[in-house]
């Protein structure tokens, strides 16, 4: 490295290359263990902690190839919106991780078929197979607004509840 007087008369450090920045890589050591959420709401979000914090701690590689753990970011999201979506009676969902880091929360009950992608906070996909939440049979993307997640976890509580009147 040497030093050389920029353009404003401050001096910077050049590699050989004429660049400012280094060529060294510095390893930087991250916490093995994380706790996703403590206190829940809704008991969804508390019986899938472990299932959670099992998924952010996967191996690169866990399918085989070079799938990515389940990011800290997307599985804390996707509790938060379990308690926010999440009546007490709600089925709990079956939690899929996916290749980049996302995961996928799905409900398969009584021929309704529910999944939201969270892709990373804020941004998911939902598919459901009733046609008055999904008109077109295609995913609906979501933001800010769960507005429509909402209304596809109530229609799912509807028909648990029906099909739970129906066998008593």
């Amino acid at each position: 490295m040497r030093q050389k007087k920029n353009g404003e008369g401050k001096l910077a450090d050049f590699n050989r290359t004429g660049s400012v920045f280094s060529n060294r890589l510095t390893e930087v050591k991250f916490p093995t263990i994380r706790t996703v959420f403590q206190s829940h709401e809704v008991p969804q979000s508390r019986l899938l902690q472990s299932e959670f914090e099992r998924l952010v701690r996967l191996p690169v590689g866990w399918d085989g190839y070079r799938a990515k753990p389940v990011s800290f970011g997307n599985a804390s999201y996707a509790s938060q919106l379990l308690d926010n979506l999440c009546q007490q009676h709600t089925a709990v969902p079956s939690i899929v991780p996916g290749y980049n880091g996302d995961l996928q929360m799905e409900w398969h009950v009584e021929g309704f078929d529910l999944e939201i992608h969270v892709i990373s906070p804020y941004h998911m996909t939902l598919w459901c197979s009733d046609p008055q939440i999904c008109p077109e049979g295609e995913p609906i993307v979501l933001r800010h607004d769960i507005s429509v997640a909402a209304a596809a976890v109530k229609r799912l509580a509807e028909i648990v509840d029906a099909s739970d009147q129906a066998a008593a």
